[in-house]
């Protein structure tokens, strides 16, 4: 099923019209310049979970939103940045900055995997896909969401997927502080939570004659005593009959050492850590 236009239209200047080819043609239209929208610190509302240590930033962004891009005609699309984990991370919130889009358009936000560590996300898996709504539509603001603790290492990325009306374009771009080359797009994909996988209309939006950077930022963070998977402070049998209940699995809580997969490491890991956990 396809879903929308072919088209992704662009608010740039003149003197930066670009055509955009995303698998199929995709024709860049030039659009009216409007009023500069004013960018505004984010508002994390305390939501990081209590015991999520050692917090990591990701984004490539400058915090001023110069403009926004969306699909002519309207429909189902999608932008994402990849990043980098230092260590075992836990993805817990992502804040997306808005175009003009009417206000509480549903949306979703995807933490996924890149099995290959490329960056490139032909082949992602998505580990979490949340709905969310939008808020501070055209303003600037990057809006806080919270997102469930996913784990990820190596390269990762977070993905943003609308459905939204013609002459409305969702996603808010900075362009004024040159690129990263970590800001893909992708459309005509059959669900907001499954793209990339299995679907070729992608690329990095550089390639499309676009310098800039998506106006998404990731927090993650490292999960204190990650063999207590329980979370009851303890590390203790009943962790290890937790993995063995979810064997040969891969990324999530009960992956304690981080290496994609549920398997005897994990267990001896446990092990080497029996007791009480500090600080949970």
């Amino acid at each position: 099923m396809q879903y929308g236009s072919e088209n992704i239209g662009l608010r740039r200047p003149v003197a930066a019209l670009a055509f955009l080819w995303i698998g199929c043609a995709v024709g860049a239209d030039l659009l009216p310049i409007g009023n500069s929208a004013a960018s505004a610190p984010s508002d994390l509302h305390d939501a990081t979970p209590r015991d999520l240590q050692l917090e990591q930033i990701c984004e490539y962004h400058d915090g001023a939103m110069d403009d926004y891009t969306g699909l002519i005609g309207g429909g189902l699309w999608g932008w994402t940045i990849s990043c980098e984990a230092d260590t075992c991370m836990w993805v817990n919130g992502v804040e997306v900055a808005w175009g003009p889009v009417w206000p509480n358009t549903p949306a979703w936000i995807l933490v996924q995997d890149d099995p290959n560590n490329d960056g490139d996300p032909g082949d992602a898996v998505t580990l979490t896909c949340l709905i969310v709504l939008t808020e501070q539509e055209n303003t600037g603001w990057l809006v806080y969401y919270s997102i469930p603790p996913t784990q990820v290492s190596g390269t990762y990325f977070v993905t943003v997927t609308c459905l939204h009306d013609d002459e409305q374009y969702p996603a808010g771009l900075d362009c004024s502080s040159g690129s990263h080359e970590t800001s893909w797009a992708t459309l005509r994909f059959p669900d907001p939570c499954e793209l990339y996988c299995g679907y070729q209309d992608y690329g990095l939006i550089d390639d499309f004659g676009i310098l800039g950077n998506w106006m998404i930022t990731v927090h993650s963070e490292v999960l204190e005593c990650p063999e207590d998977v329980d979370r009851d402070g303890n590390v203790d049998i009943t962790d290890i009959f937790h993995v063995i209940n979810h064997w040969g699995e891969g990324a999530g809580i009960f992956n304690v050492n981080c290496d994609d997969i549920v398997d005897i490491d994990d267990v001896f890991d446990i092990l080497d850590a029996w007791g009480p956990c500090p600080g949970i």
